[in-house]
């Protein structure tokens, strides 16, 4: 995982943490000896039950995450993740309203960085933290991510590999990389495009894209910088700005008019993209005529499939 977890881990050997917390309106602390998070506030004093544990893969503790208080969680069993759920209390209630998750699948070696807010998730407070799934959004993405075949880009058989994050209306964003080397790496672009503007903005590996729970969906990009010894979550700046028309790394796309699904016994559907609609490749099969593609919608559902691969621009 990156570099900032080896201080989180650090930083969670001590017996109580404190810091401040939306403009300094509130502390939050742990005390390991009774095991509890305590908040004081305008509202008064608040204390939540939670016991830090470590069960050999996983690891669950109090930290802070860009400057707020987080119940941290890190996986290192199938798959290597960390969440980090940002703790909030208001009237008289504590609730997460936002999760930030690290993700390395170790199956392809695709990495990346996410949120999910506007979770509103209220927490009982004689729930085990450790207990409330705030990884089902981690897993879920895992899951689909490792059904990508990254093998033919690292043999050279592929010569990019976009994959597809999100979609709106008139916006989508994906993930890419310039070569394979800087796929072992770890290091991709994010590339956000706009059909209204005509433009790509372009962020580094180190950003996390934040999925805003609203309807429509939005969208931020955050990056942790570090001011005074301290390490907080503020909007990211692009790196570089493209034409929409002329960008160095644009994604997979149809290129047939119309480009239907098949079943599993390559039987012709109903269901099909058009000209434009941009794809995930997730495997070609050995011949090169089938390829099973991922697709968002404009509501941001995905949909895996097999079409052919000669009405694909790859």
């Amino acid at each position: 995982m990156k570099k900032f977890n080896q201080l989180i881990l650090i930083s969670s050997m001590l017996a109580i943490h404190s810091n401040c917390h939306a403009g300094g309106d509130k502390t939050y602390s742990y005390d390991k000896e009774k095991k509890q998070i305590t908040v004081v506030s305008a509202e008064g004093k608040a204390t939540l039950s939670y016991n830090e544990r470590n069960e050999g893969n996983s690891w669950y503790y109090f930290d802070f995450f860009g400057g707020s208080p987080a119940i941290v969680h890190q996986n290192n069993s199938l798959d290597s993740y960390t969440t980090y759920s940002i703790l909030n209390y208001k009237n008289n209630n504590f609730f997460v309203n936002c999760m930030y998750a690290e993700l390395k699948s170790n199956k392809n070696g695709v990495y990346y960085n996410e949120g999910r807010c506007g979770l509103n998730k209220i927490i009982d407070p004689g729930v085990d933290l450790t207990d409330i799934k705030f990884d089902e959004v981690v897993i879920s993405r895992i899951d689909n991510n490792n059904e990508l075949d990254t093998l033919d880009f690292i043999n050279g058989k592929n010569k990019k590999l976009p994959i597809m994050l999100y979609r709106s209306h008139d916006h989508y964003i994906y993930q890419t990389y310039k070569t394979k080397h800087d796929f072992l790496d770890g290091k991709h672009i994010i590339l956000s495009c706009k059909d209204k503007t005509g433009r790509c903005e372009s962020y580094d590996e180190k950003t996390w894209v934040v999925i805003l729970n609203k309807q429509p969906l939005e969208v931020e990009f955050k990056k942790l910088n570090k001011l005074n010894d301290e390490i907080f979550l503020n909007n990211a700046t692009p790196i570089k700005i493209y034409n929409i028309k002329n960008q160095p790394f644009p994604p997979f796309q149809v290129i047939s008019d119309k480009a239907y699904f098949y079943d599993d016994s390559f039987n012709k559907l109903k269901s099909y993209l058009i000209k434009k609609d941009k794809i995930t490749l997730l495997y070609k099969n050995e011949t090169e005529k089938w390829c099973r593609i991922r697709y968002f919608n404009e509501k941001n559902q995905k949909m895996d499939g097999k079409m052919k691969c000669t009405d694909l621009l790859l």
